[in-house]
């Protein structure tokens, strides 16, 4: 067995068919399929099942294709490592971010790359913070920031920043109003906020079950964008950090204030793949994401937590 064996199973188990995988992978069918009869004659196993559809990965086949998944991703990224060791940092590198991550990070970190690591292409990709974890642990994403995750995945794990939540409402009148609210004022407003599914939602919840107060949310929606929009329209309030609303506050359209007895945080955490080390470029993506938190802590509400 070796990694050309392993490239042409994936690429069958991934294309769900023998003659797409061929196409996808440049090698005539005859010679994939005996390659892979020999992976199966050589392990003593049944890898796939044959039909009319295409093909399947039998139980054994499912063990070896998640096997192979990751020895892939440990040669393909100690390869790129070796590549990468002398000269500037370059390549492929996909970021995954919360929405309010991406609303208060995402602009920044493509300015800071692209002047200072102008050879590596970025892909962005925002979800929650569970299925950010998942596809870090899958492999589908190279670097993550996410919330409150848990211990246990196939997955580098480090706290990162302390991030404080805010009350935040639409300017309506000149007066002069408190930094801070107490947590008790979300009962009296309704709320434009996330699914149950999001961590910030469930932290609100938990603290309101606590408090003994009931939250009024009339509106759910995952888009930071949009929230923001309908709490500049009146439509409700919200609550999210402040580096998601930092333009808007420091340009008079939406008011932020802190969230106190009990005040609310929540721990924003680097996930990276456990199977292999970071490339140099993937370093200095977390590099400058920490520079841009250390230099904003003040004005997003952050506490750096970890130096990378």
């Amino acid at each position: 067995m070796d990694i050309k064996q392993l490239r042409y199973f994936v690429g069958v188990i991934q294309a769900g068919s023998i003659s797409k995988a061929a196409d996808t992978l440049r090698i005539a069918q005859p010679a994939l399929g005996l390659h892979i009869r020999r992976l199966e004659e050589e392990l003593s196993v049944p890898l796939m099942t044959r039909h009319s559809r295409g093909v399947e990965p039998t139980e054994a086949g499912q063990i070896l294709f998640d096997s192979a998944v990751r020895i892939l991703a440990d040669v393909d990224a100690t390869s790129r490592a070796l590549r990468e060791f002398t000269g500037p940092p370059r390549g492929k590198v996909t970021l995954g971010l919360t929405p309010s991550l991406n609303a208060a990070l995402a602009a920044s970190v493509i300015r800071r790359c692209s002047a200072e690591i102008p050879l590596v292409s970025i892909t962005m990709v925002e979800e929650l913070s569970g299925v950010l974890a998942e596809w870090i642990a899958a492999g589908r994403l190279d670097i993550a920031l996410a919330y409150n995750v848990p211990e246990g995945r196939a997955l580098i794990n480090e706290p990162l920043l302390s991030e404080e939540l805010f009350w935040v409402t639409p300017i309506g009148d000149d007066v002069d109003y408190p930094a801070e609210v107490p947590f008790s004022t979300l009962a009296t407003h309704p709320l434009i906020m996330p699914g149950l599914r999001h961590t910030m939602r469930r932290l609100l919840e938990d603290a309101a079950a606590k408090e003994g107060i009931t939250l009024d949310v009339v509106f759910e929606m995952q888009s930071v964008s949009t929230v923001k929009e309908l709490v500049e329209e009146g439509i409700g309030a919200t609550v999210l950090p402040l580096g998601a609303v930092r333009h808007e506050v420091d340009r008079g359209i939406l008011r932020a204030q802190r969230i106190v007895s009990p005040t609310i945080s929540r721990v924003v955490h680097l996930l990276r793949p456990s199977v292999h080390a970071p490339s140099k470029a993937e370093s200095e993506i977390v590099r400058i994401i920490l520079d841009l938190a250390r230099s904003v802590q003040e004005s997003a509400a952050w506490t750096v937590l970890s130096p990378q």
